[in-house]
């Protein structure tokens, strides 16, 4: 049994992280606020489609300030609260007063959680570089979710741990590597930021003026607006996705009903905490949109081909018909301009990307919502799409965004571990397996029966040639008297061309579709989910559930590569106009 769509929740968030100080002086509050929220309207005008998140630990000072600009309603914000510590371990940082205005904001929070601790209770309790790190680490979480940190800082960059400045480098230049060798570039975001006085400075020194916007991108790009740019249609492709998801109405939702039926069957719905049905929906619309411009995508295809081949018809019975019909080549030509138009459109409407690109969404949607559903701790964005850094960022913005808090909803009634897996491998593992066999199956009989269309035209061509050949002598001998060519010889030359350019087009169809690639994908794939189904079936029954959700992951792991593999694939073939 599913549950209604709701088409909210399935929105890709943009997530706004807040860093600044606690001494603010009050006679700045309202510049601060009037400063704040410009700067979201600005965001909110821009992507008017994208839900915002405000990640803010909600300390004095600048994390309350902004909580309060977005919640109001103009920014409908969505506030998501990480405490750096146990909450009555933070409460002890603020008197009464601050301590009702924290519990007012924090209950205006869609959720909140606190952040682990990095070293033992009783040390992070007292004030102290233990403490600091702990600060440092919920700063450093806020960088690795958001993709704008709003900075009220007096741009002073000051030694210390878990300070403003601090926090601002590692969003533009990246956060400390927990691995030994990571060889793939950090993600890195801007700052936003407004130039902040406070009780310890009250005259900060700055090339902008106080209270005036200043946005800080990464030094990796090479030069400010390359950075803008770069950001505004990443962004840009985000809201992209949301509008499509509003403007879907019924049919998308009816499509996105049957697209929960590839994931759960005939099972009920109701069985899966809100953090998996949220994901399973997000699942649900992404691949309906996929499906959706697939479908475009497949009808600008046959129909650039159909438009290409009647235009060289055209022209092919101007060329040798025996008064050049004008007319047959005004078709010639408004074939090939209604070609040009189709492509274009195509084009500008980017459905090949937007195919991919949701297509390579809903998948990471898939292995996000089983490995919710087995328990497994690990991120989908942080593995997934790492080669394919800029054009396909925002996917993986996507998922962040759908991802925050996700873990810390309270579990289903569903809460046997081996049941789980079981489901996962019933569902996914077995399901996946069933799907590439077929797949397989299909990627070796459509090739082969459209090369054999393409030999029959050469076939066909060839044996007119030759018995045109074989007639030219007669033809000679006539020509010589005056006569002009027998309608049988014109009917030949263009059966010959129109079967030769036939030929060439629907080799080029047959390539563009890919089909010996996805074949080596699909193969591949198939013995990776047969692999995984025998070894996860094997270590369930006997009894080795944390092996068995290993190898879930390891699964989960491979199958996003593939996928960015695939995307890879089809980027390399980019829609264009055919020619015969």
């Amino acid at each position: 049994m599913t549950a209604a769509l709701d088409i909210d929740r399935a929105k890709a968030a943009l997530v706004i992280g807040v860093t600044g100080h606690r001494d603010i002086r009050e006679e700045d509050r309202e510049h601060l606020k009037n400063s704040v929220r410009g700067v979201l309207r600005k965001l909110r005008r821009e992507y008017r489609s994208t839900p915002f998140i405000l990640l803010s630990p909600l300390a004095e000072g600048a994390d309350r300030l902004v909580a309060e600009v977005a919640l109001l309603h103009e920014i409908g914000a969505r506030l998501i609260v990480p405490l750096p510590m146990p909450m009555d371990m933070y409460e002890k940082d603020f008197n009464p007063d601050s301590l009702k205005e924290f519990h007012g904001l924090l209950a205006q929070a869609d959720r909140w959680f606190e952040i682990p601790l990095v070293a033992d209770a009783a040390t992070v309790s007292r004030q102290g570089p233990e403490r600091d790190l702990q600060y440092e680490a919920v700063g450093k979480y806020i960088v690795h979710e958001c993709q704008i940190l709003l900075a009220l800082w007096d741009g002073v960059k000051p030694e210390k741990v878990g300070g403003t400045a601090a926090i601002v480098q590692f969003q533009t230049e990246g956060l400390p590597e927990e691995q030994e060798c990571n060889l793939l570039p950090p993600e890195l975001f801007p700052v936003y930021h407004i130039l902040t006085p406070r009780v310890s400075n009250p005259n900060p020194e700055g090339k902008h003026a106080p209270f005036q916007l200043r946005a800080i991108y990464p030094p990796a790009f090479a030069s400010g607006e390359d950075a803008k740019n770069y950001y505004e249609r990443t962004f840009g492709n985000l809201d992209e996705f949301n509008r499509q998801a509003a403007k879907g109405g019924a049919a998308l939702e009816k499509e996105a009903a049957k697209s929960k039926t590839w994931i759960i069957d005939d099972a009920d719905e109701r069985n899966l905490s809100q953090s998996e049905a949220w994901t399973l929906n997000r699942f649900a619309v992404a691949d309906a949109l996929a499906i959706q411009f697939r479908k475009k995508m497949l009808y600008t295809h046959r129909a650039l081909h159909w438009l290409v081949f009647l235009s060289f018809s055209s022209f092919v019975f101007y060329a040798h018909w025996y008064d050049h019909s004008i007319a047959a080549l005004g078709l010639a030509l408004a074939f090939l301009a209604m070609g040009y138009v189709l492509h274009k459109i195509a084009k500008e409407m980017a459905f090949d990307e937007k195919r991919q690109d949701y297509r390579a969404l809903a998948e990471g949607c898939r292995v996000e919502f089983f490995w919710l559903l087995a328990r497994v701790r690990d991120s989908v964005p942080d593995n997934y799409l790492g080669k394919q850094r800029t054009e396909l960022d925002w996917i993986r913005i996507g998922l962040r965004g759908w991802r925050l808090g996700l873990d810390h909803h309270p579990p289903a009634a569903w809460n046997n571990p081996t049941e789980r897996l079981h489901f996962a491998l019933k569902y996914w593992v077995a399901d996946q397996r069933k799907y590439f066999k077929g797949a397989v199956k299909k990627s070796e009989e459509k090739p082969e029966f459209m090369e054999r269309f393409v030999t029959v035209c050469l076939s066909l061509a060839i044996t007119i040639g030759v018995l045109l050949f074989a007639s030219t002598t007669i033809f000679s001998l006539a020509e010589s008297k005056g006569a002009r060519e027998p309608i049988w010889m014109v009917a030949a030359i263009i059966a010959i061309e129109l079967l030769l350019a036939g030929a060439a087009l629907l080799h080029h169809a047959n390539g563009r579709m890919a089909h010996s690639e996805h074949l080596k994908r699909y193969n591949r794939m198939l013995n990776i989910f047969d692999n995984a189904f025998k070894s996860i079936q094997g270590l369930l029954d006997l009894g080795h559930v944390a092996a068995a959700k290993s190898c879930l992951r390891e699964l989960g792991k491979e199958v996003l590569v593939e996928n960015g593999d695939r995307v890879l694939l089809h980027r390399e073939r980019p829609l264009e106009i055919p020619h015969p």
